[in-house]
């Protein structure tokens, strides 16, 4: 004769059997839980091994320095309007703002550049002009002054920004965007200035009408960004000169 067990008598023997193992010594919790979608992903997305999770959104900054030198040096400063003339005092030259920032009797004061005729950093030995006082048409900024004979090589300094070029996948890279201080050169030539711009060939085409010049220029490869060659190119020309 075959037994009959119904349904809720299995259920009665599962939870009996439950309860015998969780009290055997040396095993651990039983955890019965059901396995759907609602328990194991809360957010209806899927989870990968690709996924980061509770990660802070990186928020790009500026990193860098604004200042041609953070130190503060001793500088005699002239102003354009009326000559008149600060000297030996504490000095550093904001690039990005195009200000000198002085320092006197423990508070700092902002210089804007249209009111400066020069810089002159003692112990550096170190002269800045502005382009206010070279020529109105010159890109704003300031001038440093590398050779001084009959002609003049000026450097004018400026900022630029690097991006940021961080990868997220692979970690790498500069997470932040990053000031840099750059420049160009000027000649000063005969009573005009002149941006010196491009390699040999570029550099020659802007003094193509004066042969000397522009032969010189090819035959040593002179190019806009080296500066020993821009200070041989104006020796050699203040030499053929009269």
């Amino acid at each position: 004769m075959k037994m009959l067990i119904k349904k809720p008598a299995i259920i009665v023997l599962y939870l009996v059997f439950v309860l015998i193992i969780n009290s055997i010594p040396g095993h651990g919790q039983i955890q019965v839980f059901s396995a759907t979608r609602t328990t194991l992903d809360p957010q209806g997305t899927a989870i990968g091994y690709y996924t980061i999770i509770n990660e802070i959104p990186y928020q790009t900054g500026l990193k860098g320095s604004e200042y041609l030198d953070e130190e503060w040096r001793i500088a005699d400063i002239i102003l354009s309007h009326d000559s008149s003339k600060y000297a030996g005092i504490p000095a550093r030259i904001n690039v990005r703002k195009n200000v000198v920032e002085v320092r006197i009797n423990g508070d700092i004061s902002l210089l804007a550049l249209p009111a400066i005729y020069s810089l002159y950093f003692r112990p550096d030995d170190a002269l800045f002009l502005t382009s206010s006082i070279l020529d109105c048409e010159l890109p704003y900024g300031f001038y440093e002054v590398i050779y001084n004979e009959r002609s003049a090589l000026l450097r004018r300094y400026f900022i630029r920004v690097k991006p940021s070029n961080y990868t997220l996948h692979f970690d790498v890279g500069e997470r932040d965007n990053r000031l840099m201080i750059d420049c160009d050169y000027y000649a000063l030539m005969d009573g005009e200035v002149i941006h010196l711009n491009g390699r040999c060939k570029k550099l020659a085409e802007q003094f193509r009408t004066q042969e000397d010049l522009a032969e010189f220029i090819l035959e040593n490869r002179i190019t806009s960004r080296d500066e020993d060659d821009l200070i041989d190119f104006l020796s050699f020309f203040d030499s053929i000169c009269p």
